[in-house]
């Protein structure tokens, strides 16, 4: 991958890169470059990352070159409890950027093909002091280049590549300019509005889940219902027999395979 990047189509984000052939985890990385006042909208990107981490402290399998696996240090002047919205901005904004596949966003922050295999994960982390945001992270790692057989046995049903989908190896360059591009309009408007109210159509028509019987694990808490987008806070909306709604606030969440409640 070039550095910096060619033809790169955004105002300020990206604009400043931080690059690593290894880093153990590019969030942590960034985190590191936000305690010594690096900029608003620093990309920090590797080609091998070691130590990937997912939302649960899951492990995030990326073979050394494959995939795209970066993150982004931002400034946002905006309360500690709007921050959790930004993995569900970044899910939108990268379907969208490559919304010539078939990829949707399954809640609150994995990208999968149409077929329910993971494509591409979101982690989100900040830093406060008090009620005031220093910094936030977005961490992404994208299934690019990734074969059907460097997939592990226990990972062949349940994830995918774009590499895969496509039946051709695509360039991640490509892929990275076009995704800041999407995440800088989406972010800049996220800012004004401190809500996700000016993307809850968009993402509707992304998402996976939407109509679908959902058991979310909350916790120690267990909620049923149908999936019915989300809330302007990005919870998911969980429609009752009823008519009624519920709300998750995190969690993950499993499509039913009974057939009623």
């Amino acid at each position: 991958m070039a550095l910096p990047l060619p033809n790169l189509m955004t105002r300020w984000m990206g604009r400043h890169i931080l690059y690593r052939e290894t880093t153990p985890s590019t969030n942590l990385l960034a985190e590191e470059a936000a305690k010594q006042d690096a900029p608003d909208g620093l990309l920090v990107l590797t080609d091998n990352q070691t130590a990937g981490r997912g939302r649960l402290n899951h492990k995030w399998f990326s073979p050394a070159g494959s995939n795209l696996t970066f993150s982004l240090l931002l400034r946002p002047s905006l309360p500690p409890g709007v921050i959790p919205q930004l993995s569900l901005l970044a899910a939108l904004s990268l379907v969208e950027s490559l919304q010539h596949l078939p990829l949707c966003i399954k809640w609150p922050n994995d990208v999968w093909d149409k077929q329910g295999r993971k494509i591409a994960g979101i982690l989100s982390t900040m830093s406060c002091t008090g009620i005031t945001v220093d910094y936030a992270i977005v961490g992404i790692g994208i299934n690019v280049n990734l074969t059907q057989e460097e997939l592990p046995s226990e990972l062949q049903n349940t994830a995918s590549s774009l590499r895969i989908l496509t039946g051709l190896p695509l360039c991640k360059t490509q892929i990275l300019r076009g995704f800041l591009k999407q995440f800088e309009m989406d972010y800049e408007c996220w800012q004004h509005h401190a809500t996700l109210s000016p993307f809850l159509d968009r993402w509707k028509k992304n998402d996976y889940l939407c109509g679908k019987k959902l058991t979310v694990e909350q916790g120690n808490t267990i909620l049923d219902g149908y999936a019915d987008g989300i809330t302007p806070q990005g919870n998911l909306l969980l429609k009752q027999p009823d008519g009624s709604c519920l709300q998750a606030t995190a969690g993950d969440a499993h499509i039913w395979r009974r057939t009623s409640f």
